[in-house]
């Protein structure tokens, strides 16, 4: 079998296909233990109970079609009921989804960039759009974040694969404090922290600085998680020239026989019976 093989690999022409890399390295997610996983989402769980408490008990009611005379009767009634129950102290600590984290880190690397840096026009027209979300509080005034939390496992790559690079940009911006820390969460943990928040669905989390009643989990994980490193960043500082990465891979050129194909067609063909003139 393996001589076969080879005689017919002897036959077929090798080719060279090439095949180019970016020299810089790429970000990788921090690796954490299935343990540590769950001791650090059942802390997170225990952390923001108190905000899905507030938001079953005191939440908004949906404004639905009513009728004039319900609507009196609300005006009667809104009257008589006490003021509304303030949300915990935690909820202006903590970011719920993908769209309020990534803007937090953005501002945050944003503030991180050096005055003496020479930015494009369009990239500087997108460094203005980031820095405007927010115009009463400036880029230098918002607390970093601590740690971000990630369900990985029922998203989409294409949602997430920013976060390394920008936790590791967003933490320049407070080289003091201890840097952001990336968190992935095990499978299972978005229908928990659903039920813990009150929301219908939660996959991203991030936890700033001086959270109120957060020191144990955040103490946990910075001595479980190690802070992401994008060794392209201390290259790019570095100053030398790193040449493009060409990579050849020696294959073999597929063996096209038109000529068998041609003569088997043909031999599978039925012959037309001669007839006599």
């Amino acid at each position: 079998m393996d001589k076969g093989k080879s005689l017919r690999d002897a036959e077929r022409k090798t080719k060279l296909v090439f095949n180019l890399e970016s020299p810089f390295t790429s970000a990788h997610w921090p690796e954490i233990s299935k343990d540590d996983q769950d001791s650090i989402l059942d802390l997170l769980c225990s952390l923001v109970e108190t905000i899905g408490q507030h938001r079953t008990s005191h939440g908004t009611k949906s404004q639905g079609k009513r009728s004039k005379r319900q609507n009196k009767k609300d005006k009667i009634s809104q009257v008589n009921e006490p003021p509304p129950v303030p949300p915990p102290e935690l909820c202006s600590h903590v970011t719920i989804g993908l769209n309020s984290t990534t803007r937090h880190l953005e501002s945050l690397t944003q503030s991180a960039i050096p005055s003496t840096v020479e930015l494009s026009n369009q990239t500087a027209q997108h460094v203005t759009s980031i820095s405007s979300n927010d115009p009463n509080q400036p880029s230098s005034s918002l607390t970093p974040l601590a740690a971000v939390f990630v369900v990985r496992s029922s998203q989409p790559s294409t949602l997430h694969a920013q976060l390394p690079l920008l936790c590791a940009t967003a933490s320049l911006a407070s080289p003091s404090k201890s840097p952001t820390l990336l968190v992935t969460l095990p499978r299972g943990a978005e229908q928990r922290l659903s039920t813990a928040l009150g929301h219908p669905r939660v996959g991203f989390i991030g936890i700033m600085e001086d959270a109120p009643h957060a020191a144990p989990l955040l103490d946990y994980v910075r001595s479980h998680v190690s802070p992401v490193r994008v060794p392209w960043l201390e290259e790019t500082g570095k100053g030398n020239y790193l040449p493009v990465q060409v990579r050849s891979l020696k294959t073999f050129a597929p063996v096209v026989k038109k000529r068998e194909n041609s003569d088997k067609a043909a031999q599978a063909l039925p012959k037309r019976p001669k007839t006599s003139t």
